[in-house]
């Protein structure tokens, strides 16, 4: 605002004078404005002139707004799923005994001081099975959130749920029943976990192996080559099963790339046998460890038997998802498999005892 001199001044001045002032404003104005309507008139008139101009400012915002694009520009229509809603953070799974599953976030299990007792993982009350006893531990492992779970069960049959599928629960929850989960009966066991990330698994079952199988259903009589569901990724990962009777498999993991909602058969089992282990090897020329050796299988049994073979395609052919596989061990009477692993060829071997 003007200040009460001011205010003072411009009253005083005579009207006529307070008219000039107004007039040479306007005068002033109007020759601004006829300028620039002369330039740009030539300007229009004149292509040459036209052109060189905007080149000009283009080249000057350019060189003001030059950074590159940060955005893709795609007239593609866009579908987001599930995954692309959830964030893939490192998880927890833990299944227990009596069929109950859960995921926890991994920051539940801070890092503590050795020696300490440690956080509880579940609630170990007694279960629903009438006899009191406290429920257990039976699976425990650590994946990404996007993460493909392969489950196993004990009569062979394959599903896959997403980790972020899993309902997540406190380290005190008691979890969900798997066979809420898994189109399972509710007295089946599933007996291994696999976490693949999804895109290696889309990368392994892209050749022949990763076709849709004729046995969609888990109770289809496949007759499916096997040697062909086995062909063209030698060089691929493999899931080695044992059974409780001593069989055993190694089948590319390619081979369970596209399992539907029934589940897909892993092996064919003989009656009174189950699947009681499942392990993640590297499979053909890469059957072996970082520094080169080769893996191997040991395998125990419950009368303290135990063998170890070589897992390299020379000693254990890979086979298709329905094959039964081959003998790991005969068993004697009343025998069977209690444990199996991996490992590395250049371990030393158990000590030769007389018995065995």
């Amino acid at each position: 605002g003007l200040s009460s001199e001011q205010a003072d001044a411009i009253l005083a001045m005579p009207l006529r004078r307070l008219t000039t002032l107004e007039t040479g404003r306007l005068d002033k104005e109007l020759a601004d404005l006829g300028a620039q309507i002369g330039e740009l008139q030539t300007l229009m008139a004149d292509d040459t002139v036209l052109t060189d101009t905007l080149l000009a400012e283009t080249a000057a915002m350019r060189a003001q707004f030059g950074s590159e694009r940060r955005t893709r520009i795609s007239d593609e229509a866009l579908e987001l799923s599930e995954a692309d809603l959830i964030q893939n953070e490192r998880c927890v799974v833990l299944m227990t005994s009596r069929g109950y599953v859960k995921r926890m976030p991994l920051d539940e299990f801070a890092a503590q001081g050795r020696g300490t007792r440690g956080k509880a993982a579940m609630s170990n009350r007694a279960g629903g099975d009438g006899d009191g006893s406290a429920d257990a531990v039976s699976a425990f492992f650590a994946c990404y959130q996007h993460d493909v779970v392969l489950c196993i069960t004990e009569r062979g049959i394959a599903h896959t749920r997403r980790a972020y599928q899993i309902p997540v629960a406190s380290r005190t929850a008691l979890g969900m029943p798997v066979h809420q989960l898994l189109p399972i009966d509710p007295t089946e066991r599933v007996q291994g976990f696999v976490a693949v990330p999804a895109h290696e698994l889309t990368r392994q079952g892209s050749g022949a192996a990763g076709r849709p199988s004729r046995a969609d259903a888990p109770d289809a009589d496949a007759d499916e080559d096997s040697g062909a569901e086995a062909s063209g990724h030698e060089d691929g990962d493999a899931l080695l099963l044992v059974t409780r009777c001593g069989l055993i498999k190694k089948t590319p993991l390619a081979a369970f790339a596209n399992i539907n909602s029934r589940g897909l058969v892993a092996l064919k089992l003989d009656e009174g046998d189950g699947l009681l282990r499942v392990l993640r090897c590297p499979g053909g020329t890469r059957a072996r460890t970082a520094s080169g050796t080769a893996l191997t299988a040991i395998v125990a049994s419950k009368k303290g038997q135990a063998v170890r073979f070589s897992i390299e395609d020379d000693a254990l052919r890979p086979t298709g998802r329905t094959s039964r596989g081959v003998h790991a061990m005969v068993m004697r009477d009343g025998d069977e498999i209690v444990d199996a692993d991996l490992l590395d060829a250049d371990e030393a071997p158990p000590r030769r005892r007389r018995r065995g």
